[in-house]
Formats: C-alpha cells, structure tokens, sequence
C-alpha cells in the first residue's frame, strides 16, 4: 500500500530491477543466452579484433538469433524502432567489454559489416537492412543520453494505460520517471541550441516529460508530501549534530531583552540573590519574574517564595500572570518581592 512505503531519492535505472519495463525486457531477450547460439558459429568467425573476440562473437550470435527468430518483425507497428534499440544494445555491449571508445568503434564496424552482408536468408536480410541506417545515432557524443531517452519513451507507453492504478508500484514507477528531468532538460537545450543535433524521436518525446506526467500517479501527493518533509527532517538532524545551545548565550539574550523592556537594576539584584541562593552558583543576573517564567526552576522559587500570591509590582503586569501557567498546571503562581 502507498502508506506503507517510504519515500526518498529518486532511483537509479540499476535500482529498477523489481519494475517491469517494455525497454528491460526487449534488451533482456536480446542477451539471454541458450545451446541455439551454436548454429550462428560460422557467421561470426570473421569478426575482428584485437581482444576479446569470444565475448564479441557472442553478441554477433545473439544478433543474428534475433534478426531470425524475434516475432516482433511480424508486428506491423510495434510502437519503437526495433533497430534503433538493437544497434544500442550492441554498442553499449561492446562498451562494457572495451573501455575504450576507439577500440568500441572498431569492433562495432564488424557488425555494420555483419548487417550488409547478412544475405542468406531472405528475412533476415530484409531485417538486417533495415538496421543499417541507424549507425549515425552512435556516433554522437551523448549516445547513452539518446538510448536513455529512447528507453523511457517507449517505457513510458506501456505505463501510460496504468499509472493511476498500480498502486504496490506506485512508488517505484514514480522515481523511475522522476530520474529523468535531467534527461529532458540536456536535450532541451540541445535541440534549442543545435536543432541539427536533436534526436530525430524527440519530438515525439515531448509530451512525456515528467513535469507533465507525474502529477497523473495515483501517489503523486504523497510523494511531494514526502520530499518537502525531507528537510524539516534535515534541519532537525542538523540541530542534533549540533547538540545544545550555550546557555551563557541564551542567557545573555533573556538578559538583553529585559533591559529593552525597561526592567531596572534593582530588579536585576534581586535575580542576583535568587541566583545565589538557589542555583548556588556564581550570580546570573536575571530578574526572578525571568526565572520563574523561563527556567525550569519556577517551582523552587515558588517554593522559596512561600503562600504569598501577592504581586506588588514587577514589570511585566498581567503579561507574567499569564506566563505564569507555563510551568504549573493550573493555578496561577507568582513571586512576591519588594523593590530594595
């Protein structure tokens, strides 16, 4: 249930892993391995490296399983460019392997030269065809941004129909699509700034930013709720690091604004003697009606003080009579003192 989640940081694509995404589950198929793998050992014997050839010889394998075998060719529009998400598995594969950006761009001709050549089999051919055009996207130096984005928008249309309804998820759909307001705001100024550079699908990318769709979730208000309590929380746990004020300083404050309220010095002698007498201590110079009202040591006062509930005079009027409550539970309690 919503209520029984906790709220916090945005997450990571890493973190996603219990959320079901369309662009997971296409990559997913893509590297799942299995014994078939064998029957395309032929084809990839000419690729060409320096190193790791057997890891880039799987994904050659895996490649050209999925031109062949993927049903989603079948699909008259299946709502994403399966080539674009093909060429970006690839090079983000040969990525992870390498390292290095001219030794990705090496292995990744191979299978530029894998797609034109893929002939023998008709369909395959006709597949691998239409994959060929899409190398230029790769070759841009924010290419994980555009496979980023290309991700959550075809995440996105699959999430679109539910999001007032999944509720145990809620939460994390919400991060996942909050994770990419610095997506959007990258390519934004890109497109503005160099509209030649603009991903060819970012127009259809617009509608989908996440300042427009997250307030449609079924937890949109207890997640705003949650990230403005977030510093509430902050600036008490800071106030704890910090530990307690001195209490010189406070002090030194109370004794600031009784003398701007006009409280003379006889009346501060009388704090001084209150002090002495009852904190044992070296003289603080408060007036008693400050101790009283401010202090935990009201009652001894009111102790000190005897029955007397009469008050001459002390400078605050019916402003301590009221305070005065503060530190007893009901009735009213006063000092009683005659100016020396």
């Amino acid at each position: 249930m919503i209520g029984d989640i906790s709220y916090g940081r945005p997450r990571r694509l890493s973190e996603t892993s219990s959320i079901d995404l369309t662009s997971k589950n296409i990559y997913n198929f893509m590297e799942k391995d299995s014994q078939d793998l064998s029957k395309y050992n032929g084809k990839c014997d000419n690729i060409h490296v320096s190193d790791n050839i057997d890891e880039v010889k799987t994904i050659c394998k895996k490649v050209l399983r999925y031109l062949e075998t993927s049903t989603v060719w079948n699909v008259q529009e299946p709502g994403y460019d399966t080539c674009l998400l093909l060429n970006f598995w690839i090079y983000d594969k040969l990525t992870h392997i390498f390292r290095d950006k001219d030794k990705t761009n090496i292995a990744f001709a191979n299978f530029q030269t894998l797609f034109r050549n893929n002939t023998e089999n008709p369909t395959s051919k006709s597949r691998s065809r239409k994959c060929t055009d899409k190398f230029e996207i790769l070759k841009k130096d924010d290419w994980e941004k555009r496979k980023e984005l290309y991700d959550y928008y075809i995440d996105y249309n699959t999430i679109k129909p539910m999001i007032a309804y999944f509720l145990p998820k809620c939460k994390e759909y919400y991060e996942y699509i909050e994770g990419k307001k610095e997506l959007y705001e990258h390519f934004e100024k890109l497109c503005i700034s160099k509209p030649t550079e603009c991903p060819y699908f970012y127009e259809n990318c617009k509608e989908y930013k996440p300042d427009l769709v997250l307030p449609n979730f079924s937890c949109h208000v207890q997640m705003v709720a949650a990230k403005n309590a977030l510093p509430a929380q902050d600036d008490a746990n800071q106030e704890l690091a910090d530990g307690p004020r001195d209490s010189g300083s406070h002090l030194s404050g109370l004794r600031a604004h009784f003398s701007e309220s006009g409280v003379t010095q006889e009346n501060s002698d009388i704090g001084t003697n209150v002090g002495k007498s009852v904190l044992g201590i070296a003289p603080i110079p408060l007036t008693a009606s400050a101790l009283y009202k401010f202090t935990p040591f009201g009652p001894w006062i009111r102790k000190l003080a005897g029955s007397n509930h009469n008050i001459t005079s002390n400078g605050f009027g019916d402003e301590a009579q009221e305070s005065g409550n503060l530190f007893f539970d009901g009735g009213e309690n006063y000092i009683s003192y005659q100016p020396i």
